[in-house]
């Protein structure tokens, strides 16, 4: 990787930096793995709660606590996080920026004094902020009250207008080098294929390519319609959709399936894929042209 610094030198003993590294080169151990060793927790946000329970089962298999405060939790469930971070056990703490807006919860985490705070993709700081995420817009005040020592904001895909906006939204003026990763993934195989049907070519691709395969669409309404129709069309192929509107308890039982399928077959918008990670997904089609090309990027690698 490369680094350069932005606006001068860093400050002694704070660390700002923005971390673009392609998918699969190890973004989440550059702060898993110091935040077993830094004398206060890490405070890691995400975007997803898909996201968030990937990383909390994650660590969970490799024997690291962590607290995670979501919304929904009941009062049970929030106290029981609290301890494991009051405690010490959990040297990981993580949350959304809407649970990080709560007073409650950046009260609570103040007085940990979290040592690293790790925004995770944080390209949807200026691709959801100015949206259906306005909570992006506070994120950079609401760590700037936290004030770690380290403020790491990672992504895969960053083009310099994004780079400049979570720059001026989490840093505030402040220095910080940039660590730059090579987005050539050269076991990955691109191509496009030729349609007067997608409908038609998106079959043959699903009868055809390698399995566990994953239907990239633009709306909700397209996974449902897709994956019905490869049901209906592909003899024993149990294809099925997830979107951002589907029910938690819905979220969680096909991500479940899907991590632990070896041939199925999932029609998804963005909001599934996005960090998820599920080692041995051997094809990404996309129905229809990603919003831009570090959308392709993302749900490519």
């Amino acid at each position: 990787e490369t680094g350069r610094d932005e606006a001068g030198g860093e400050e002694a003993g704070r660390l700002r930096q923005a971390v673009l590294l392609p998918t699969g080169f190890g973004k989440s151990l550059c702060f898993q793995l110091p935040a077993l060793m830094l004398a206060g927790p890490t405070l890691v946000v995400y975007p997803l709660l898909a996201l968030m329970e990937d990383q909390r089962r994650r660590l969970s298999s490799l024997g690291i606590p962590c607290a995670l405060f979501r919304g929904g939790q009941d009062e049970g469930e929030r106290r029981e996080a609290e301890a494991l971070v009051e405690g010490g056990k959990a040297k990981i703490v993580i949350t959304n920026p809407e649970c990080l807006a709560q007073e409650r919860l950046l009260r609570f985490l103040a007085e940990a004094h979290p040592s690293h705070v790790a925004i995770d993709e944080a390209h949807c700081v200026s691709e959801w902020g100015q949206t259906f995420r306005p909570s992006y817009l506070e994120l950079g005040s609401r760590v700037a009250e936290l004030d770690p020592p380290a403020l790491s904001a990672f992504t895969a895909t960053a083009g310099p207008a994004v780079l400049e906006a979570v720059a001026v939204s989490l840093f505030r003026g402040e220095s910080y080098r940039v660590v730059e990763g090579d987005p050539d993934r050269p076991n990955l195989f691109y191509a496009v294929e030729p349609t007067l049907c997608p409908e038609r070519t998106l079959l043959r691709l699903v009868e055809r390519e390698a399995k566990p395969l994953l239907v990239f669409c633009a709306s909700r309404e397209g996974t449902r319609m897709l994956a019905r129709l490869l049901r209906d069309r592909i003899r024993g192929c149990d294809a099925r959709f997830y979107h951002a509107g589907l029910e938690r308890g819905e979220k969680k039982a096909l991500e479940e399936w899907f991590f632990a399928s070896a041939e199925g077959v999932l029609v998804a918008t963005c909001a599934y894929g996005m960090g998820v990670d599920k080692k041995d997904i051997r094809t990404v089609l996309h129905f229809g042209l990603p919003r831009n090309v570090e959308a392709y990027l993302q749900e490519a690698g």
